[in-house]
């Protein structure tokens, strides 16, 4: 880390549990993590970015270590964190799907200090319930009732526990080069060859979309049958960055990232976007600011500028329970 411009020492540490799996692969892996304060104890999350960017360093609090003889380090267990700097509680903390939205969203509710960690829809869901984030930024379908978000309280058995309010609309569809060199027009041209796809986490929105139209044409191991299934991003932002760089063919995220990477955009639908807040988190002031500017003007306005997004009748409004 030194290499960095980062001292660290032996005094600066401290011990966190992992909220999820973290796969290592038999070599030593020093990961970059978010420390979340909880009732229970500290909860580091890894920052994997997909690039190798230096960025995740601006985000962490901390470093953990995987050593070299472990393949996995398991969901729930105890590591430990060397520390960047002092840790300091946000004034708000959300928790699951990334959109680039809801930056503006911030910005217009004038949070300065917010703990933004992109760990995919359920990845959120899941932190609610264990009441490591006071909201949960979410677009989860329902294949019963092709219906979003409403059903979660229920299957996770937090109904009393959580509000959803109305967010917005949001395009998505494939990213391509300019172009469309490889003529790509559906999900069956995944199945081609000569085609490689970059894939969402297992968890997010986009990756329970992608799984359901792929299930509709009756692709039952896609991991063997499209090339790049396995090859996983967290964020729109990298899909449309793996294509950029030619590291794939095709991949699906919002509209507006293809048009800020240059990139072919191909509509495939309108989704909603919400904002899970967990009831005993309402009374704090980013939570109150963040739904103040969801329900305002400027927000709409700005929304506006921003491609393939745009506000509905109820965005801002409570819509569970």
């Amino acid at each position: 880390m030194k290499l960095m411009g980062i001292e660290t020492h032996e005094s600066e540490l401290v011990y966190a549990k992992l909220p999820f799996r973290v796969n290592a692969g038999g070599r030593t892996y020093l990961i970059p993590v978010q420390l979340i304060e909880t009732p229970e104890g500290l909860k580091a999350y890894p920052i994997i970015r997909d690039s190798g960017s230096a960025s995740a360093l601006l985000d962490a609090e901390g470093f953990m270590e995987i050593p070299e003889e472990r393949q996995y380090l398991d969901e729930g267990e105890i590591v430990k964190v060397n520390l960047f700097r002092k840790i300091k509680p946000p004034s708000l903390t959300i928790i699951g799907s990334h959109c680039p939205a809801m930056d503006l969203l911030i910005d217009v509710a004038g949070i300065e200090d917010p703990k933004i960690i992109n760990v995919g829809s359920l990845g959120g869901w899941l932190a609610l319930k264990r009441g490591e984030a006071d909201v949960a930024g979410t677009h989860l379908l329902d294949e019963e009732t092709m219906t979003y978000n409403l059903h979660m309280p229920e299957k996770l058995g937090i109904e009393d526990q959580v509000e959803i309010y109305g967010g917005y609309m949001r395009e998505i569809g494939f990213i391509t080069a300019p172009g469309n060199p490889k003529n790509i027009d559906g999900f069956e041209d995944l199945l081609r060859s000569d085609v490689v796809f970059v894939n969402r986490v297992k968890g997010s929105g986009i990756r329970v979309f992608i799984d359901l139209q792929l299930k509709k044409l009756g692709v039952k191991n896609p991991e063997n049958t499209i090339k790049g299934y396995t090859y996983q991003v967290k964020t729109h932002t990298a899909v449309a960055a793996a294509v950029a760089q030619g590291r794939a063919d095709v991949g699906v995220a919002v509209g507006y990232v293809a048009k800020i990477y240059g990139l072919n955009f191909i509509p495939l639908m309108n989704e909603r976007f919400d904002l899970a807040v967990r009831k005993d988190r309402a009374f704090k002031r980013g939570v109150q600011d963040l739904l103040k500017a969801l329900r305002s003007e400027e927000f709409a306005e700005r929304l506006k500028a921003l491609p393939h997004y745009r506000v509905h009748e109820k965005t801002g409004q409570k819509i569970y329970p």
